[in-house]
């Protein structure tokens, strides 16, 4: 979990990162630090987003994520391509 402060316009930024798939206790993680997030905010004026980053969908947590998905929260997936190449070494 990370928090950052946007440059731009100050607001609150919380960051959850998901290796695997995103679970029941992943949507409850998810409204906690919403409502954490809000009440920080509230306290020094500041607009929040939360911003969840998961590899992994699944379709029925991701309807229950969308459920709650508002202006303060986004779903970023990520994917990782892996390529080796072997250097040659002068011997």
């Amino acid at each position: 979990d990370l928090m950052f402060r946007d440059q731009k316009n100050r607001a609150l930024v919380g960051v959850e990162l998901k290796r695997g798939k995103p679970d029941d206790r992943t949507v409850g993680q998810i409204k906690g630090y919403l409502r954490e997030l809000k009440v920080e905010s509230d306290k020094q004026g500041l607009d929040y987003r939360l911003i969840l980053i998961t590899g992994q969908p699944d379709p029925d947590i991701d309807k229950s994520l969308r459920e709650i998905a508002n202006d303060h929260f986004e779903i970023w997936r990520y994917n990782v391509n892996l390529k080796l190449v072997q250097d040659k070494v002068d011997r």
